[in-house]
């Protein structure tokens, strides 16, 4: 029941008397009310007002559940305006945050003053007030985990869990903290693994990388003992230009010289043409040498006017030309 103005609001379960509002003057439905319920062995309860009552929903460590009541009676002024001596108090736990390793818990306090007064007037009406409590869900009195009791004669004044409920309590947390646990647990060695595969795809692609820095190196060392093993096994220009002023006597000069791939072509003028063709051969440079067109008589130079051609040889070694030149003296 509760106090609403100059009446009484009775509010109980459906299947008694459902909700009533009764004159708080009317003296004679009071006392029927009384002797009805008496016969039914019900109690009174009083209900306070919600203005009257201070909601607080708190994170605690799960290591103050066994003696939650008195913990929050201790930090009583850390949650609200007033000191524990101040004020009736009930709560209810509502959960547990295995991550944070929190106890959820929905804290219901009233004044006692404003307490007092309500059980006061209700005294004066000659009820018989044992008990004082706040709905938290309205008028359904059958939703326990929202029915706050502030000031119960029956109850214990020892306000620890019953060892029941406690190591249900404990049971929950451990089973949850377990939980937690084994599901980090996974997720960490998903990780890890995660990892351990990440590294490995990078080492494969640093491996892949230096494999194909080897094979670049590798051809293009190929590449460039192919152009020193061709640039040492050919003549340059200014070889064969050396070789040529060599052999020729001082009475022949070149007026032309033609380098096409493997052959050099001369012209110029010589005293006695005939003979250049056997000096040349001499040069382990040329071979295949021929004239390539008669040779002609210039009256004005008086020197003999030729067009020479000459196959170039690849260059060879010193011991090969000595090897050469033995096999020609064993032969003859």
């Amino acid at each position: 029941m509760r106090k609403q103005d100059q009446q009484i609001q009775i509010v109980s379960d459906e299947k008694v008397v459902g909700t009533q509002l009764l004159d708080a003057a009317d003296t004679d439905t009071l006392a029927d009310l009384k002797a009805v319920w008496a016969d039914l062995n019900l109690k009174f309860v009083v209900l306070l007002p919600g203005q009257y009552v201070i909601r607080r929903t708190l994170e605690l460590p799960v290591e103050t559940v066994e003696n939650l009541y008195q913990e929050l009676q201790g930090q009583m002024s850390d949650y609200t305006p007033f000191r524990a001596e101040e004020v009736y108090f009930d709560y209810k736990i509502k959960g547990i945050n295995a991550q944070s390793e929190k106890v959820l818990v929905d804290l219901a306090v009233v004044p006692i003053h404003l307490l007092e007064q309500e059980k006061s007037y209700f005294t004066t009406l000659d009820f018989d007030v044992s008990t004082i409590a706040f709905a938290g869900g309205g008028d359904n009195l059958g939703q326990e985990d929202q029915l706050f009791t502030f000031c119960n004669e029956e109850k214990a004044q020892d306000r620890k869990i019953p060892e029941g409920k406690l190591l249900v309590a404990s049971l929950m947390i451990t089973l949850v903290m377990a939980s937690f646990y084994l599901h980090q647990k996974k997720d960490h060695e998903q990780a890890l693994l995660q990892a351990i595969s990440d590294q490995l795809d990078l080492e494969k692609r640093k491996a892949a990388a230096v494999k194909t820095l080897q094979e670049d190196i590798v051809t293009e060392q190929k590449r460039s003992r192919f152009l020193v093993t061709k640039k040492q096994g050919s003549y340059t220009v200014s070889d064969l230009l050396f070789s040529v002023s060599t052999i020729l006597p001082d009475d022949t000069w070149i007026i032309d010289a033609r380098l096409n791939k493997a052959q050099l072509t001369l012209s110029g003028f010589s005293s006695d043409a005939s003979r250049l063709i056997a000096l040349l051969e001499a040069s382990h440079a040329f071979s295949d040498i021929r004239f390539i067109s008669p040779v002609a008589k210039d009256n004005r130079l008086k020197r003999d006017r030729f067009n020479i051609a000459l196959k170039i040889n690849d260059k060879m070694t010193q011991s090969q030309a000595r090897n050469n030149v033995a096999e020609q003296e064993v032969a003859q």
